[in-house]
């Protein structure tokens, strides 16, 4: 949206950080992209060895 990008920009932008485990965002991205893989007839691996990694993110 250019409203929030010029906000961003000028520095007015309301940032809301939330907690976000990685291991379930890495695993729901997966899930939206296997069917396209499996169509593709392309492997798609996941390998998580930090089960619990979080990151500060916008809500």
């Amino acid at each position: 949206d250019l409203l929030d990008l010029s906000k961003i920009e000028a520095g007015h932008a309301d940032l809301f950080e939330t907690e976000i485990q990685v291991d379930e965002l890495v695993e729901t991205v997966h899930d939206m992209v296997r069917p396209l893989a499996q169509t593709a007839e392309v492997a798609v691996t996941v390998s998580n060895k930090e089960s619990d990694l979080a990151l500060y993110a916008d809500a």
